[in-house]
């Protein structure tokens, strides 16, 4: 028996058209679009944090280092206070989770004084405050990004906000 002719035939391969097949819809299109976000996302906070910061090299001088991601500043606009390294996490020396976390606080602590020390030139930029009320800070030492450098030297990880990991 024929089949009609107004009836089409399905084919064994389905036309699959891009852009409205169901792996686009569900899972191409929204990972692109979350890509999209955090790339402005990242610019936007980088442009920020730009126009918002300043060059305070003249008017700050570091007193002090206080683990390997802080240091004790004293400027003339502000009072004696703490600037954090920005986009670092160094191991914690005053509240560590196991001895060789101490151990790893007091090597970078030694790095990072070392660096400032030994600098002819250092200079520092304030980005803003953070949630504990310490200047977000970016230091470099002769043209040398301290952060960079310690993160080379495994004194510290990379850090952007959010869960820390620990060092134990």
């Amino acid at each position: 028996m024929r089949r009609p002719r107004n009836i089409r035939r399905r084919s064994r391969y389905r036309s699959r058209r891009f852009w409205t097949s169901r792996l686009t819809r569900w899972f191409v299109i929204p990972l692109v679009t979350a890509a999209a976000l955090v790339i402005t996302a990242e610019a936007l906070d980088f442009v920020l944090l730009n126009l918002l910061s300043r060059d305070v090299s003249r008017d700050c001088a570091v007193t002090g280092v206080v683990d390997g991601d802080t240091v004790r500043l004293s400027c003339k606009s502000l009072p004696v206070t703490r600037g954090r390294i920005r986009g670092i996490d160094a191991p914690e020396l005053y509240s560590p989770s196991c001895v060789t976390e101490v151990l790893a606080a007091q090597q970078a602590k030694l790095a990072l004084q070392a660096m400032l020390w030994a600098a002819d030139e250092v200079r520092i930029v304030i980005h803003g405050e953070d949630k504990f009320g310490r200047q977000l800070i970016s230091i470099s030492a002769d043209g040398t990004d301290v952060a960079r450098q310690l993160i080379t030297d495994g004194h510290a990880r990379r850090y952007s906000g959010g869960e820390r990991q620990g060092w134990c």
